[in-house]
């Protein structure tokens, strides 16, 4: 019958095995990364296409850089190019 719940096997209980290499006050890392990530700055997505919109916002109508813009998406309006409206693609595209 498929009104009705399976209660009995709705969840299962999985038994983890116990840590071996837990020590307190030390970071339990298995590879060491391959960059200092003090030294890395990688600004999520959200934080970048919100300064690219406030960038281009106050950009002048008629600058150098704002035609590079018409020119390198010329898929976007005109409207959307004034108002900062890009996605993440475009975001990426710009770096």
């Amino acid at each position: 019958m498929s009104g009705i719940l399976d209660r009995q096997h709705h969840y299962f209980r999985k038994q983890w095995p116990k840590r071996e290499l837990l020590t307190p006050g030390q970071k339990n890392v298995v590879n060491i990364p391959s960059i200092n990530p003090e030294k890395a700055y990688l600004p999520p997505l959200h934080i970048e296409l919100g300064l690219i919109r406030n960038f281009v916002k106050a950009m002048d109508q008629n600058s150098t850089g704002f035609m590079y813009l018409k020119n390198k998406f010329p898929e976007l309006s005109d409207d959307k190019i004034k108002e900062g409206v890009f996605v993440g693609p475009q975001v990426r595209e710009l770096k």
